[in-house]
């Protein structure tokens, strides 16, 4: 059964560029007049998580002459993070923020060069150079950059070694990430991710029950943590637990093949432990059926089922 999704790494921008400090004369509005306006629009969508408007507002900012390390550093994380988004795969938005990233880090000194080799490490990690980013991210730390930059940087360094099969470090770094930041749900459940893998089901669960508690949000932005967390207590035998954490991945998004076969398992067996789950057991294999006629363990299962349920009925006596 597939695993569970590791957490995505986070481009950051310095405080004063996710929050300007700018005079409320050039207040953000829906339309600017200005490369800064559109700059300042940008950061705001980017801050929600809106790639697509955030890209088409750095864009407007870019043809209106929007230049220099900020404008270099905005346009890096809105590109590094929409690729990411999108699952890498236009590596050329990637490529084109390292070129930005690269630009803004010429222009810098330390402390401040920190935050450019950490988002150059993201894009390179992006790209499936995890040697090169644990290379930029170790010269950010080195910098003694603010805990909160530095936290996020430790979790993705140990993202990056996770991907090169080093759990020693990896885990070392999700350590340092926790300690400098203890709701940084992303070192939380990405260390859950490779001890699912591993085998280490009570503390991945561990893990990921910490994470929901700092960050309630998870079920509907990451759902597919929620998949880890179900997998985790179904592999310890929690299977009505596992049952209601899958229930809630589903809600979000039903699709979700994993999920689909993790909850067929687990009604499989909560049926016949437990008669309350015979009538969930008999919506969710006749809407299977729908799906796969042909299913020969479906058509088994809502048989027992009818039998089950039959031989709960009561008995009249005519006598």
């Amino acid at each position: 059964m597939p695993s569970d999704e590791q957490a995505p790494e986070t481009t950051l921008m310095r405080e004063d560029q996710v929050q300007p400090t700018l005079p409320n004369k050039i207040a953000v509005t829906a339309n600017p007049e200005t490369a800064e306006g559109w700059m300042k629009l940008a950061v705001k969508y980017y801050a929600g998580h809106d790639y697509e408007r955030a890209m088409a507002a750095i864009n407007k900012a870019k043809n209106l002459g929007a230049s220099g390390v900020q404008y270099a550093m905005i346009h890096g994380s809105i590109l590094t993070e929409y690729a990411i988004t999108q699952g890498g795969r236009r590596k050329s938005l990637l490529h084109e923020a390292l070129a930005l990233f690269e630009r803004a880090s010429s222009q810098l000194q330390y402390p401040e060069k920190a935050w450019a080799d950490y988002n150059i490490g993201n894009a390179l990690s992006a790209l499936g150079s995890y040697t090169a980013a644990i290379e930029r991210y170790e010269a950010a730390l080195a910098a003694r950059p603010p805990a909160r930059l530095a936290a996020q940087v430790w979790k993705n360094r140990g993202t990056a070694y996770y991907h090169l099969d080093n759990h020693e470090e990896e885990f070392a770094s999700y350590q340092n990430a926790l300690a400098l930041n203890p709701h940084l749900w992303e070192a939380s459940t990405s260390w859950a991710v490779t001890e699912n893998h591993l085998g280490n089901y009570a503390h991945a669960k561990e893990l990921y029950l910490t994470a929901l508690k700092v960050y309630p949000e998870l079920t509907e932005r990451y759902p597919g943590q929620i998949y880890g967390l179900a997998l985790a207590c179904w592999k310890l035998g929690e299977l009505a637990l596992s049952y209601h954490y899958v229930n809630q991945m589903l809600a979000v998004r039903p699709n979700d093949e994993a999920s689909l076969a993790l909850k067929r398992q687990l009604l499989s067996s909560l049926w016949r432990k437990d008669d309350q789950y015979i009538t969930d057991a008999l919506l969710f294999f006749r809407m299977w059926l729908l799906d796969d006629p042909t299913d020969m363990f479906v058509r088994r299962e809502l048989y027992l089922l009818y039998r089950a349920q039959a031989d709960k009925q009561p008995t009249i006596d005519i006598s």
